[in-house]
């Protein structure tokens, strides 16, 4: 089955840094719908504390756009790219955007993003100390692990690893 290259469906771009809603913006004012997940967070001040809202997803915006104008978005000298998997724009559910607007416009005070890697997942360490390390990700007692082959010795070691210094490696 093949889709429709008039048929809008949602992508992501991924902006300048602090620049989301510069881009959500000049989307709109190209008639192209776009959507800026915002959420309110408390942020400390020497002096104060204030309730601010912060995008959900930094860096990232969601575009409803066909095939034919996605082109014209690269105007926009702020957004850098398509998010991509092997060259191919990735799609994403309208549910999916559905489910992130009935959440953000629920009443819940601790919403925070999480890193997302599926055990079996090559990815590589890009900070920190073991930059550079390859390896799988697996789960072991409900933590986040590294796991690191030694080919020649037909052995494997895994780590604890923040998910915030890795990377998925493509396929």
């Amino acid at each position: 089955m093949k889709s429709n290259p008039v048929e809008p469906k949602w992508y992501v771009v991924y902006t300048k840094p602090k620049l989301e809603r510069k881009v959500a913006a000049s989307i709109g004012e190209m008639g192209i719908e776009s959507y800026l997940p915002m959420h309110k967070v408390v942020r400390q001040w020497s002096d104060r504390k204030k309730k601010i809202e912060v995008p959900l997803f930094p860096n990232y915006v969601f575009v409803k756009v066909d095939d034919i104008n996605r082109r014209f978005l690269f105007s926009i000298k702020e957004l850098l790219k398509f998010v991509s998997i092997e060259g191919k724009p990735v799609v994403i559910r309208d549910n999916e955007i559905l489910t992130i607007k009935s959440v953000l416009n629920g009443d819940y005070d601790d919403i925070s993003t999480e890193e997302y890697f599926q055990e079996g997942v090559k990815v590589r360490i890009e900070h920190g100390p073991f930059s550079g390390l390859e390896g799988l990700v697996i789960k072991k007692c409900n933590k986040l692990r590294l796991m690191i082959r030694v080919e020649g010795l037909m052995k494997a070691f895994s780590i604890v690893i923040s998910a915030k210094f890795a990377y998925v490696s493509p396929p």
